[in-house]
């Protein structure tokens, strides 16, 4: 199997093995020049640990054959015929702990001489600190390319030791290792994705087949009568059973030191300076993102059956608001004045937004009635999913503007009652606001208020000694839609002057009330809302503004809890156990 590691090698670089293996030698070197005595001294303990733990594993096999036996067997080396039976299990059980211990032990060593070796190795650099946990990475990077090199020989001791067992069965490996990797090499040039995803797996499974054709032709051996010896197919398995362990684990050491291949240069090298891993570049859709990709889009979406008329089509950038997430206006270049004609809004997310995509085009499909464009399709392009809707009479508003309308949007949040299906797939998977008030939000502001005198302490103490009042007024409330992203870059207004909102990636559902704006002109307009919202809800009939109040209090002091924002967060409590207060006295006057 030692050709599995090279092969599967080939298939993961994207240049050849040559480049590879020439800065596997550049570090190699390195680490010889820098902490030569050390290096050495890991690559043999590796070598000399998995020799011990192989015969430690090894040795109990023989105990067991011995066992079942009244005499030691012929097939077993003429040196241990110098011992009795029962001589020879106890000394056999023996050496099996012995070789075990040995085997841990050189572990150890090997953990105390990488850590030696990486401090040396990063002092002699001499570099700031560049990214989080580089002594880790580094410290990983050393022991994974000493027991890759470690695997590495014991990847030709062991082929040798099948290849003297029996040559047949080594050729057989040897051919079944140029199939692999050919196969492996195919797969991952044919499409990049599978050498990312599941190359591993491949690499896993190719080994397991390997092993089990090496025990099928030991098999087919003894069928047609080839002369092999019993103890001789034994060992040859569990040799083989080693071989492909050993090549797997040195294929992902190589692979890990691949994917790290540039934090290493720069811990370990002088003239080099951090980049972009090969990951995040890839991951970077900007670079995907053109014309001709928009107009695919476009073609797959029906574009042409949304009033958009043919030929030729203009895309102007619009800004999202969101990261990893592009907006573009799309409307044909014939058409008449800008807010006469029929145009789109595609919105493309990057692969780390696809949670974002998925959670937006849940609400809207399953709610109706939100303040939103009309969402025209959903699909797929590649890895980034997209959503287009009908953007025709649609504006972007002024940042001033969007401060003084994202009331109006809450508002008419408030006003949609929650659709079932809509409450019950949220539910189930998400925690209600009034449940984020427990002990580890407790002690995390028993910390923020060291020092922060007696008085806010007391606010508190007196906020969490309520938490049974909150529970009972905030569950007693009927739900609302609520979305945090209500920015400039994100709210339009359409030919009926109504507000709406682009982005819906983020919308939870929480007790009526919650989002609304804490400005004392935002909070004078509450009973307004409110009383739009009753006339459009029969389950808001009964709910009074001072919860409705107490819910976005409590909503706000939780976004700045989890942002936090501590302070800001102990500046409404005040407020909030007034209110609490009054709903205490309430309880009591209504028992």
């Amino acid at each position: 199997m030692k050709l599995i590691l090279i092969g599967a090698m080939g298939a993961v670089l994207s240049n050849s093995l040559v480049s590879y293996f020439k800065w596997y030698y550049s570090v190699g070197s390195k680490f010889l020049k820098k902490a030569w005595l050390a290096t050495i001294s890991i690559v043999l303990a590796n070598v000399f640990s998995q020799v011990f733990a192989i015969l430690a594993f090894l040795l109990p096999l023989k105990v067991v054959i011995l066992v079942g036996t009244q005499r030691i067997p012929r097939y077993f080396p003429s040196a241990f015929s110098v011992f009795d039976h029962e001589t020879l299990i106890l000394m056999l059980g023996g050496l099996s702990a012995v070789f075990y211990v040995v085997h841990l032990g050189l572990e150890k060593l090997i953990g105390v001489f990488s850590d030696i070796s990486t401090k040396k190795l990063l002092a002699a650099n001499n570099k700031v600190v560049l990214f989080e946990n580089q002594e880790d990475v580094a410290k990983d990077g050393y022991s994974r390319y000493a027991r890759s090199l470690g695997g590495g020989i014991l990847i030709l001791l062991i082929s040798a030791g099948i290849a003297y067992l029996s040559s047949l069965v080594f050729f057989i490996i040897l051919g079944f290792a140029f199939f692999l990797c050919s196969i492996g090499y195919y797969l991952c040039r044919r499409d990049e994705k599978f050498s990312n995803t599941y190359l591993s797996s491949f690499v896993k499974v190719g080994a397991s087949v390997g092993f089990l054709l090496v025990f099928l032709s030991i098999l087919i051996f003894f069928f047609t009568g080839r002369e092999i010896q019993p103890l001789s197919a034994i060992l040859t398995l569990i040799l083989a059973r080693q071989l492909t362990g050993k090549s797997v684990g040195a294929f992902h050491d190589m692979t890990w030191l691949n994917s790290r291949k540039n934090q290493l240069n720069v811990l370990f090298f002088h003239g080099h300076v951090l980049l972009p891993s090969s990951k995040s570049q890839a991951a970077d859709f900007w670079s995907h993102i053109n014309k001709d990709t928009l107009r695919v889009i476009i073609g797959k979406s029906g574009g042409e059956r949304y009033s958009l008329g043919g030929e030729p089509m203009e895309f102007n950038f619009r800004q999202s608001g969101v990261p990893d997430v592009i907006a573009f206006d799309v409307f044909h270049s014939a058409s008449v004045a800008e807010e006469e004609r029929a145009s789109l809004y595609l919105k493309i997310y990057g692969e780390k937004r696809s949670r974002l995509s998925d959670h937006e085009a849940l609400i809207l499909t399953l709610q109706e009635g939100l303040p939103v464009p009309n969402l025209l399709n959903v699909g797929k392009l590649g890895d980034f999913k997209w959503h287009l809707f009908d953007f025709t009479g649609h504006r972007e508003v002024s940042r001033k503007e969007a401060r003084l309308c994202a009331w109006k949007v809450v508002a008419n949040m408030m006003s949609v009652p929650p659709s079932s299906a809509l409450i019950s797939s949220y539910t189930r998977s998400r925690q209600m606001m009034w449940g984020q008030i427990n002990d580890v939000l407790f002690k995390r502001l028993s910390v923020a208020v060291i020092g922060a005198g007696l008085e806010v302490q007391a606010q508190l103490a007196s906020f969490f000694h309520c938490r049974e009042i909150i529970f009972q007024k905030l569950s007693s409330l009927p739900l609302a839609i609520v979305n945090p992203d209500l920015k400039a870059d994100s709210l339009f207004v359409n030919f009926e002057k109504e507000y709406v909102c682009g982005n819906w990636g983020r919308w939870c559902l929480e007790p009526v009330g919650a989002g609304w704006p804490l400005d004392d002109w935002a909070l004078d307009k509450l009973p307004e809302a409110v009383e739009l919202a009753r006339s459009r809800r029969d389950d808001l009939k009964d709910v009074g503004i001072a919860s409705v109040t107490l819910s976005a209090f409590i909503y706000e002091f939780l976004a700045l809890c989890q942002r936090q924002s501590f302070k800001e967060a102990l500046v409404l409590l005040p407020q909030i156990n007034s209110m609490l207060q009054n709903s205490s006295t309430d309880l009591e006057a209504v028992n």
